[in-house]
């Protein structure tokens, strides 16, 4: 009976350790990293209920690692956040995934060097996959005579410059001189012979063969003693190949003549040939980071320069400049602000003198001003030559005396900013002879401005033209006229002119952008091989068309982290009140190519911008750049911890960046005009 009791106990315990053992070989399976994504945690797949995958965030993760330990995940916790949008309202449920849910990538990773590494978590629900990511670090080993210390070695550059002559560079081992570091911290005051250690280059995690590269970037000179080779140290080594010239690339086909405007139109069909010191080169073409264009599209002239000039920082963060220009013609198109300079060129090249009284010129359609022309008193012309200041001919002219013969010049109530100009001479020798521009014809006390003219030579070829001005003008009736015979030769009007509502008017009023339209989530606007993504499951921002703001754009081509956040948030400012549903979130801060909002602003304006924001943290701050490239500026005041407020600061119209030092959650930025 024992021996019966006995063995049945034995057959039992036997199959509770298969039970166990096959349980947590179950159990265990999915810990390398293979995808299971069946398993829903009684959530049913979305395209049932409407769950979706929202993001992924890591948590509980093993950070540190000395050198040589192999990679593992630690108490790696990944949690998905679900919306559900079958009900009216959506809400939000955080859901703990098991290890075959999701996909860990840590190909980055190298044991066998120190330094940051980056590992990489991803899930997929219902086709949808999102990715979260965290850095690890590999420490050096300790000995105990307290390790290496690596430094540059004296009379040697940490800086190569690639060239057309030498396109490679080689790191010599020599480039650094490495001490023991004793128990106390200190280094030996001798360095180690080159035979005790081994200097390899590299550039991330690839060893680079030879140390001989011919690729631009920073790259880790890392020193392995070889009595010990747990214990390394390393200094930066930057190989750099600076952009050193820029040329017109599509000389050909690009465009190089538009209609006066406010926008910019033909540089946008320019391409450049960047040129880098090795001779290698890349095509940039406008809105690209670095180049800017200084162009002039809103005066009408031939022959016009664009100066153009590309910027571009080596590896070593050093910032090289190479400049060019590019020749256009802006033809005559009236919009607002544009300055249009009309010469009434009937009268400069009089070759049918069989004129009537009155001449008009209306600058188009869209404008609601024209320049009228009346002689009164007949025409007489003549053929006395002059030449003017800028080398033109005038061979024909209409004669004015103090009698009757006169010219009447009516600018219409739409003009602003008018500068009249009449050039006149005379070929008497009588120096009492005068010409006038005034606002009562034939009046010799009271008039804009007068020349006494005398001692001209007949009908030489060249001679004097003078020149009578009516500077700052205001919309009205003006004569040119003399109290003798005189001659006029040319007359110009120049001033502003506005569009009617019909033409390329835009809109004054305050434009706010609100961040209502993006898709709450983390996003990454490259791989860890510097790819970019695609970014467009973002969402859009809307602004309105002919509006001050010409153009926005969410900038993002890195690897880190940028996220947009669900918020609840109403702001007033002033008669308008925002109900905020998104914040645009700068995480670890912003520069012109990461988390950042750019803008183009309407040009001839300045402007007032007001951001509302909120972190939660002290001393983080809301910073713009008002240009296409160099420093941020930090607005006055911090951002509030735990609470949004608003910052103001004005800008010009052009590229205006707007984002944070530090990370800060954005929720609504309007502008307005200042002047």
């Amino acid at each position: 009976m024992k021996k019966t009791k006995l063995l049945l106990s034995t057959l039992v315990s036997f199959l509770l350790a298969f039970v166990m053992v096959f349980a947590v070989a179950c159990n265990d399976g999915g810990n390398t990293g293979n995808t299971n994504n069946n398993v829903d945690h009684g959530i049913t797949d979305s395209s049932k209920d409407g769950l979706a995958l929202d993001h992924i965030s890591v948590s509980g993760y093993t950070k540190t690692f000395t050198l040589g330990t192999a990679f593992s995940t630690g108490n790696l916790v990944v949690t998905a956040t679900l919306n559900d949008y079958s009900i009216s309202d959506k809400y939000t449920t955080d859901v703990e995934l098991n290890a075959g849910e999701y996909v860990v990538d840590s190909s980055d990773y190298n044991a066998n060097r120190v330094g940051v590494y980056t590992i990489y978590v991803s899930h997929t629900r219902s086709n949808v996959t999102r990715t979260a990511h965290y850095t690890v670090e590999v420490t050096p080993v300790t000995p105990a005579y307290g390790g290496i210390v690596v430094a540059l070695a004296e009379g040697k550059q940490d800086t190569f410059t690639l060239t057309e002559t030498d396109k490679s560079a080689t790191v010599a081992k020599d480039t650094v001189a490495v001490y023991l570091v004793d128990a106390d911290g200190e280094p030996a005051e001798e360095a180690l012979h080159e035979d005790q250690y081994d200097a390899d280059l590299y550039l991330g995690s690839a060893k680079i063969e030879n140390n001989t590269t011919d690729i631009g970037g920073v790259y880790s000179l890392v020193v392995t003693l070889k009595a010990d080779t747990t214990n390394q140290d390393f200094i930066p080594i930057y190989i750099v190949n600076p952009v050193t010239d820029i040329e017109l690339a599509n000389a050909d086909t690009a465009e190089t003549e538009q209609e006066a405007s406010s926008k910019d139109e033909i540089s946008g069909t320019w391409e450049f040939t960047v040129t880098y010191s090795n001779g290698t080169t890349k095509t940039v073409k406008a809105g690209d980071e670095g180049l800017t264009i200084e162009i002039d599209t809103k005066t009408a002239g031939e022959n016009k320069t664009a100066n153009v000039k590309y910027v571009e920082a080596d590896a070593k963060g050093t910032e090289h400049e190479a400049a060019t220009t590019v020749t256009y013609t802006i033809t005559a198109k009236v919009i607002e602000g544009d300055t249009i300079t009309y010469t009434i060129t009937g009268v400069v090249n009089l070759t049918e003198p069989n004129w009537s009284n009155s001449y008009s010129e209306d600058p188009g359609e869209d404008i609601n001003s024209t320049v009228d022309i009346e002689f009164t008193g007949g025409v007489t012309t003549g053929e006395h030559k002059k030449s003017a200041t800028d080398g033109t001919e005038l061979t024909n002219h209409l004669d004015l005396n103090a009698t009757g013969k006169s010219i009447k010049i009516t600018v219409g109530a739409g003009a602003t900013n008018v500068n009249i100009k009449a050039y006149v001479s005379h070929s008497s020798t009588n120096n009492n002879r005068s010409a006038y521009l005034g606002a009562t014809c034939f009046d010799t006390e009271s008039y804009i401005d007068t020349i006494a003219m005398g001692g001209d030579s007949g009908n030489a070829v060249s001679g004097t033209l003078y020149v009578l001005e009516a500077d700052n003008a205001t919309p009205g009736t003006y004569y040119v006229y003399g109290n003798a015979t005189v001659h006029i030769y040319a007359v110009e009007v120049v001033y502003t002119v506005a569009s009617s509502t019909g033409g390329d008017e835009i809109s004054t009023d305050p434009v706010a952008i609100k961040f209502d339209g993006l898709t709450a989530g983390d996003y990454y606007g490259a791989t860890a091989d510097g790819v970019t993504e695609n970014m467009g499951d973002i969402g859009t921002i809307t602004i309105p068309e002919k509006s001050l703001v010409e153009a926005l754009e969410i900038v993002h081509t890195t690897k880190d982290k940028l996220s947009i956040k669900s918020v609840n948030e109403t702001i007033t400012d002033g008669n308008e009140t925002y109900t905020l549903t998104k914040s645009f979130s700068t995480q670890g801060g912003s520069t012109t190519a990461r988390r950042v909002i750019k803008l183009t602003l309407a040009s001839s304006h300045s402007y007032t911008i007001k951001v509302w924001a909120k972190t939660t943290s002290n001393n983080r701050y809301v910073q713009y750049l008002n240009a296409a490239s160099g420093d941020f500026t930090k607005c006055t005041t911090a951002v509030g911890n735990g609470s949004v407020n608003k910052h103001e600061f004005t800008a010009n119209g052009g590229t205006l960046f707007i984002g944070g030092d530090n990370n800060i959650d954005i929720y609504l930025i309007v502008i307005e005009l200042a002047d």
